[in-house]
């Protein structure tokens, strides 16, 4: 079981960082902007009818095929959600004192689109920077190798929390919102998912080591914090996953859900260390 689940996990991001890396950029924002609105579609469905939950997802379709790139704008809608997934944590700790209050359809609308609109935004930002986001770091590698550097990153978090819970896990981790998670899982994933992408990117160039396990480890943390999310709003509807799209992985939010706070947290923490440090 504990290999299955490993296995597949690593052939389904491989199979994200295949489309990362080969297909034409066009095609690449198309992709995205069609997964991000199924995922909208899922996240919505739990908790409005099929119809409005529908039209909500194509109007945030249109804004991603249409809405012109724009830097100021995107990095400021960067930074607000970043802090909007900072607000999550304290809902997902507090959880079910809150579950009235995360019930509201307002709440839920704007916790929709605000994390998908982010995860959009930092994708944009990623691919259209000049140079490397991790240049600062002594790491010379393209938009597309930064994306897929995340990728590989939530995917090693979600499998080695997996493998750490199942084989050390004693203590529960999250239990408010997932009975599975375990302590145990959690940190083995947190020390190892960082050390390991370090140990691979050290044979690419003169990396800063310290520095940039600081910043994978913050974006490991994040991609926690994706997850927990996920968890969170399915512990209140009652539901196993946001739906049945891809079978054996529930729906497509399932799947990107740790992704969604890893890419902009990672990215507004560089944009952070650059200019302060």
């Amino acid at each position: 079981m504990i290999s299955k689940r490993i296995i597949s996990g690593s052939l389904m991001a491989l199979s994200i960082g295949l489309v990362i890396l080969f297909i034409p950029s066009l095609f690449l924002g198309y992709f995205l902007a069609l997964m991000l609105s199924i995922s909208c579609w899922e996240f919505f469905n739990l908790r409005f009818s099929s119809s409005v939950s529908l039209v909500l997802s194509l109007i945030l379709l249109s804004f991603f095929v249409f809405l012109p790139y724009q830097i100021l704008l995107f990095q400021i809608i960067l930074f607000l959600g970043v802090f909007f997934w900072l607000i999550l944590v304290m809902q997902i700790i507090i959880f079910p004192l809150n579950k009235a209050f995360l019930q509201n359809k307002f709440l839920w609308l704007s916790t929709g689109l605000i994390t998908h609109f982010t995860f959009w935004v930092s994708f944009n930002l990623i691919m259209n920077d000049q140079n490397s986001i991790l240049l600062s770091f002594g790491l010379d590698i393209t938009s597309r190798g930064s994306l897929f550097l995340l990728v590989c990153l939530s995917a090693l978090m979600d499998s080695l929390a997996y493998y750490g819970g199942r084989k050390m896990g004693r203590r529960k981790f999250l239990s408010n919102i997932s009975p599975n998670k375990t302590l145990e899982g959690f940190l083995f994933a947190i020390i190892f998912s960082p050390l390991i992408l370090l140990i691979l990117l050290s044979f690419i160039g003169e990396i800063e080591t310290l520095s940039l396990y600081f910043v994978l480890l913050l974006g490991a943390l994040f991609s926690v914090l994706g997850d927990a999310f996920a968890s969170l709003f399915k512990r209140i509807s009652g539901a196993k996953d946001f739906s049945n799209l891809i079978p054996g992985h529930g729906g497509v939010l399932d799947r990107i859900d740790s992704h969604m706070a890893c890419f902009p947290a990672f990215l507004l923490i560089i944009y952070l260390i650059n200019t302060f440090f």
